[in-house]
Parts: C-alpha cells; structure tokens; sequence
C-alpha cells in the first residue's frame, strides 16, 4: 500500500462455523485495529496502518488464528507499504494461507 495512512476493512470468514472464535495480531506496532482484534464467526476487522514516513519501504503482517479446529492453521494478511517517495505510492499486499 502506499505510504500514507490507511484504514482497511478485512473480512474474516470461518466458513461454515458460526462459533467459532478468532483473534488477529500484528507484527508491528505501526499496525493497529481501532475497534479490537477478535471476533467470533465471519466478520469484518477494521485494520488501521500508520502513514510510513521513512524514505524506505517496510513490511509487517498481520495473523488471523483461532484454539478452534476451524482455523488452527491460522491465515497471515502480509501488508507491504512504500516509503515516501515525493508524494508516490505504491500499492501492494497479499494473502498467505
């Protein structure tokens, strides 16, 4: 993603569970999740990133698990952002299972 500061919405889904319970850490501190980091069943996670002001781009992830059966081998959203680069962006991020 680019440099400045995001807010991204990320759904979760436990396919065919409705119980069961998850919580999403992250990596860096530059990561945060304003509305908090669990959930139970599918949802939506609100995952704020904090404008990158270093001229050097950084990566972080964030990991999806749960104690449950359902998600035990837990799902990692790995975000890369740009550094500032007069003003540009660049858009990255994937999702590793």
């Amino acid at each position: 993603i680019g440099a400045n500061r995001w807010a991204l919405p990320v759904t979760v889904s436990t396919t065919g569970e409705t119980d069961v319970a998850w919580e999403a850490t992250a990596s860096e501190d530059w990561i945060s999740f304003p509305e908090g980091a669990e959930g139970v069943g599918s949802g939506t996670i609100n995952v704020t990133i904090a404008a990158n002001s270093q001229l050097l781009d950084r990566e972080a992830q964030v990991f999806f698990g749960s104690d449950d059966l359902a998600l035990d081998a837990g799902t990692t959203l790995v975000v890369r952002q740009s550094g500032r680069v007069f003003g540009g962006s660049v858009v990255a991020a994937d999702v590793q299972a």
